[in-house]
């Protein structure tokens, strides 16, 4: 299934908020360009390699921790749609990138009532 075909279904299912109906699919795209193999009319394959690479190649491109979580998280709604899988897991790069944003956000807060003071 194409990225547009996962767009359309994904415009119809009722347990994804309407911002990710928006973004999840640029995010997939994002995915897609950076695998080094032709995906075209055919499923893309989710790796748990390929999807750490995305994510590290977002990080060298300073994508903040909450872009790179949302696109780690924009891959599962496609993994269960399209391919009918839980797998690869990526439960744990989810909660990863997770305290990563929450460790940032920490130091800003701190950072904030330091100068506050």
């Amino acid at each position: 299934m194409s990225v547009r075909e996962f767009e359309k279904e994904l415009a119809v299912a009722t347990k994804v908020a309407k911002q990710d109906k928006i973004w999840f699919p640029k995010w997939l795209r994002r995915f897609e360009l950076g695998l080094r193999r032709a995906t075209k009319g055919t499923n893309l394959p989710i790796t748990r390699a390929d999807v750490i690479a995305f994510s590290r190649q977002l990080l060298e491109r300073g994508a903040p921790a909450w872009q790179r979580l949302q696109a780690v998280r924009a891959i599962e709604p496609y993994r269960h749609l399209v391919l009918k899988s839980d797998e690869p897991p990526l439960g744990d790069l989810i909660h990863k990138l997770t305290a990563s944003l929450s460790h940032f956000l920490a130091s800003l807060h701190s950072e904030f009532f330091v100068r506050e003071s």
